[in-house]
């Protein structure tokens, strides 16, 4: 906000800005799968790697799986499945990388696919028809967010959600929503900021 404000406004989001150290980024993949996964497999996991070890160019040592229900044939051809897989990064890594991007990408790619084939059941590289990973910088160029910061700002038992940033501002008519507001990331904390300024504008007007 500090970027595309002046004067008093400028100022605000300058010395809120500076309560908040890091932001989130993603990697992320999508697979288009044969399914050959066991039949009563929930469909949404979280995979630990061992204490201390973590995803190479990446902020996390684990990641999330979401996967399409079994028949769901708007999400993929009959026989197939699709997963969206997806862990934590820092922006500004991915933004320093330059030449060396295109190595980085495909090093955690591979990394990430290994980790299903020893974690996930059903799972085989050899299945994959379709594979897309994209960084920070993908998510640049589709959501136009400063350098690819989706997920919000990273939570601790050191910050309290409710020194985060509030949705009114001193600003006239100026008010917050998203995931670096309270109450935080996912889709619960960004729906929840969304009535949250929802509430608020009726009120004042």
């Amino acid at each position: 906000m500090q970027d595309i404000t002046a004067g008093n406004m400028k100022q605000y989001f300058r010395e809120k800005a500076l309560g908040f150290e890091e932001v989130w980024g993603a990697i992320t993949m999508g697979i288009g799968i044969k399914d050959e996964f066991p039949d009563e497999m929930p469909l949404h996991h979280q995979i630990h790697l061992p204490e201390g070890e973590m995803i190479p160019h990446a902020s996390s040592g684990s990641v999330f799986v979401s996967m399409s229900k079994r028949g769901d044939t708007e999400r993929a051809k009959e026989g197939k499945r699709t997963l969206n897989i997806s862990t934590h990064a820092l922006p500004e890594y991915w933004f320093s990388l330059h030449e060396k991007y295109d190595a980085a990408k495909q090093e955690v790619e591979n990394f990430i696919v290994n980790l299903l084939e020893q974690k996930l059941p059903g799972f085989s590289r050899n299945n994959i028809e379709v594979l897309h990973t994209a960084t920070p910088v993908s998510w640049q160029n589709w959501v136009y967010r400063k350098k690819g910061r989706v997920g919000g700002i990273p939570q601790s038992m050191a910050r309290s959600l409710l020194n985060w940033i509030p949705h009114e501002t001193p600003f006239k008519g100026l008010y917050l929503v998203g995931d670096t507001t309270y109450p935080g990331q996912g889709i619960p904390g960004v729906t929840l900021s969304g009535i949250n300024v929802y509430s608020r504008v009726i009120k004042n007007h």
